[in-house]
């Protein structure tokens, strides 16, 4: 059976303005049996990879690969460190935390299912809440693994210049 075959269905929420990219094939590359699932992660004209952990967080990252493309801009999150997150709600369908993560390392791809809201760390972060007794819980279901220094530049420019275009598709 096919990576796309047993992918669960993936929706995104509709934007107005929202441009859309044509649908790429999957790419995947076998290693020790397995396989791994890679996206092209495109920040403030940057341009890095992702491999998702499909594997560690199979319905998550099967489901981001359905959404796939997502065109969108990234957001500092206020109260979590260095990280960023979606402006754009993404209901991937998926409400289960897997691969559950606290303390994040640059590089580090999540999915926060109560939000609907994909992010990525680009330094120490942990998911906050402002209440900061409160735990969030997110999954951690990809790890940037190309272009990952650059990648981490133009994040800092979505913390000391605004939100910054962001692009997540699959590789071509």
């Amino acid at each position: 059976m096919s990576h796309r075959e047993h992918l669960p269905p993936g929706t995104r929420s509709a934007r107005e303005g929202t441009a859309s990219f044509e649908r790429f094939e999957t790419r995947a590359i076998r290693h020790n049996g397995g396989t791994t699932v890679e996206v092209e992660i495109v920040l403030a004209g940057v341009t890095g990879r992702v491999t998702l952990l499909d594997s560690a967080a199979p319905r998550a990252a099967a489901a981001l690969w359905a959404a796939l493309p997502i065109n969108d801009r990234a957001v500092q999150v206020k109260w979590s460190g260095d990280a960023w997150r979606t402006e754009g709600d993404y209901d991937l369908g998926v409400t289960e935390i897997e691969n559950e993560g606290h303390v994040l390392a640059a590089g580090d791809v999540i999915h926060f299912p109560r939000s609907k809201k994909i992010g990525v760390a680009y330094g120490r972060a942990e998911w906050r809440h402002p209440d900061l007794s409160l735990v969030m819980h997110i999954s951690v279901i990809g790890k940037v693994t190309a272009n990952l220094d650059e990648l981490v530049k133009a994040s800092q420019r979505v913390w000391m210049e605004g939100a910054q275009p962001l692009r997540l598709a699959r590789m071509r």
